[in-house]
């Protein structure tokens, strides 16, 4: 409620040779002769073989043997007709159909982008930050807890949902109060919802 008593000096700026960094990289560091960084991060894994139960020349989708053209189906102004695909029943209980491909595993030789390692700044001053001048437009509360009167509460809501409504607002520091208000404003608002959402539910109901 009040304001600082010191704030930045707006007089006041960073020095240009001001280090705020911790860490540099390394500049004595060089990428290592054996560092391959076009090495991929996954390769085939060449101790894996295709299981017995793999079907190459099977497809994952078949049409659907138990699709019957609808009778209102016009080929001339439908097209040629054909069955909706369903799961291949074969591939289902085999271990898989279509090419088979072997699995990859992690590159033991995989090192990726070589990048210098940090190391302390030598010339490190730590995180800079703007003298402190007293605050022109200080003031001391004496009584902070001690507020205008409020006859008005503003809110603003940005939604893509529907349905979504404020309810009364109250501010006050006595909780029998506000189980008051709430009881004969939000309570008797809500049993009327009820009620009617039951209704409206008996109503649906198809015998």
């Amino acid at each position: 409620m009040e304001p600082p008593i010191e704030i930045d000096d707006p007089t006041d700026s960073k020095p240009s040779d001001w280090e705020d960094q911790a860490k540099i990289k390394d500049p004595a560091a060089s990428k290592p002769s054996d560092w391959d960084e076009s090495a991929p991060r996954k390769i085939p894994d060449e101790k894996a073989s295709k299981p017995s139960d793999w079907f190459e020349d099977e497809p994952l989708e078949i049409p659907d043997p138990k699709a019957v053209m609808p009778e209102d189906w016009d080929v001339d102004e439908d097209g040629d007709w054909e069955a909706p695909l369903v799961s291949n029943p074969k591939c289902t209980k085999a271990s898989g159909c279509g090419p088979w491909k072997r699995p990859e595993i992690d590159n033991p030789n995989y090192k990726g982008k070589w990048t210098a390692p940090l190391i302390d700044n030598p010339k490190y001053k730590g995180v800079w930050k703007a003298r402190q001048i007293p605050n022109p437009n200080y003031f001391e509360d004496k009584n902070p807890a001690k507020l205008a009167p409020m006859s008005a509460v503003a809110i603003e809501v940005w939604t893509m949902s529907g349905g979504i409504r404020i309810d009364n607002v109250i501010i006050c520091d006595d909780l029998s109060t506000a189980t008051e208000f709430a009881k004969n404003s939000w309570a008797l608002k809500a049993n009327m919802e009820k009620r009617e959402k039951r209704q409206k539910s008996k109503e649906e109901v198809v015998f």
